[in-house]
């Protein structure tokens, strides 16, 4: 916890207790002005009064014991015969933190403890005609203690709330580290294949595997850093790296340098693209060209994106052997979540001549 939370649970604690101790103190002030002023409330009225709004400070680590004394207090002040009404105000904001905390039977036996000592006090001073009374306070007490437990429910619902976001932000900072290094990862596993294989009849092979081994390892050390540097920083939220559509032709650069034919037709959009839109076509696109060329050593290689009213369209194909991506791993669901997630859809599948497509459609609206 922050500090600046823990001063804001500290300054949201202490408001219940002044707000009880404002009331208790104008209830007590009324019941004294009043013509039925009863026996004078100091000096044993008033400590008590004092001792059962002192112990609501540990109301929410202790629930239960101050719930417990608080009762103890109002009974010995009202049994006292003290001017009524001050008595319960340190009660019932215990009965709410204990019916918020999720003690229910607690509550519920606070409820009925309080009217039955209540009506008896009635019965022992002769005046049944309070008796009727006991209705409405039962029926207060019942309100308090149905508030405490939707306010309870309102926490844990806030609680989930929070719980799903940060596995949401989780998984997308997963997502992102995953198609950020993946591809470079990629590349460079292809590359220093090749260059292991061509060594003995082209050395000079070997320079330029290297070459693109040193750019790719570069650029996933400064995916990375641009990642978990925002991830680090203090009160922020984990921010994905810039991408745009300027990227697509240095990624189909390195896949172009594994031997396979890629090509590229990127028109220029008919406006600006929302940046978490354009953002995840990037990524799309690097994706499904590092799968192609990781497990279907295509000899050519298609990136191509369009516009449509409304949306835009990715395609890449392949014609490598391999007319199936792996079931395995976490590539093709990956893409599909993200496209997913801006309310479009994608398809990864083998088309009818033996070429393996990842087709996405986005809507431009997805990223608003």
């Amino acid at each position: 916890m922050t500090v600046v939370a823990m001063r804001r649970w500290r300054v949201r604690g202490a408001l219940a207790p002044a707000a009880a101790a404002a009331v208790t103190a104008a209830l007590l002030a009324l019941s004294l002005a009043g013509p039925d002023r009863g026996p004078v409330a100091w000096p044993l009225g008033v400590p008590l009064l004092v001792a059962g709004l002192a112990a609501l400070r540990w109301r929410h680590t202790r629930p239960g014991a101050v719930l417990a004394f608080t009762v103890a207090v109002a009974s010995a002040y009202y049994l006292a015969g003290f001017p009524p009404g001050p008595e319960v105000v340190p009660f019932v904001v215990a009965l709410f933190a204990v019916a918020a905390s999720g003690r229910r039977l607690l509550a519920v036996a606070a409820v009925v403890g309080a009217c039955l000592v209540s009506g008896s006090a009635d019965l022992v001073r002769g005046d049944p005609e309070e008796l009727a009374d006991l209705f409405g306070v039962a029926g207060t007490l019942a309100a308090v203690v149905a508030a405490g437990e939707a306010h309870r429910a309102r926490r844990a619902f806030l609680e989930q709330s929070r719980q799903r976001a940060v596995e949401g932000e989780r998984l997308r900072i997963a997502r992102e580290l995953h198609d950020a290094v993946s591809h470079h990862l990629a590349v460079i596993n292809l590359q220093a294949e090749a260059a292991l294989a061509r060594y003995a009849s082209r050395p000079e092979f070997a320079l330029t595997a290297l070459s693109t081994i040193s750019e790719a390892s570069r650029e996933a050390l400064g995916d990375i850093r641009a990642t978990l540097g925002a991830v680090r920083a203090a009160g922020s939220v984990a921010v994905e790296p810039a991408l745009s559509l300027a990227d697509l032709p240095g990624l189909a650069a390195r896949v172009r340098a594994t031997g396979a034919e890629v090509t590229v037709t990127l028109p220029d959009p008919p406006a600006a693209l929302p940046a978490a839109v354009e953002r995840a076509v990037v990524r799309i696109a690097q994706e499904a060209l590092t799968n192609a060329a990781r497990h279907a050593r295509p000899r050519q290689l298609r990136l191509t994106i369009g516009y449509e009213p409304g949306q835009v369209l990715l395609d890449v194909t392949n014609d490598g052997a391999a007319t199936t991506v792996p079931r395995q791993g976490s590539g093709i669901p990956g893409m599909r979540q993200r496209a997913e997630a801006l309310g479009g859809e994608l398809r990864a599948e083998p088309l009818g001549d033996g070429r393996f497509a990842v087709q996405a459609r986005l809507p431009l609206g997805g990223g608003r």
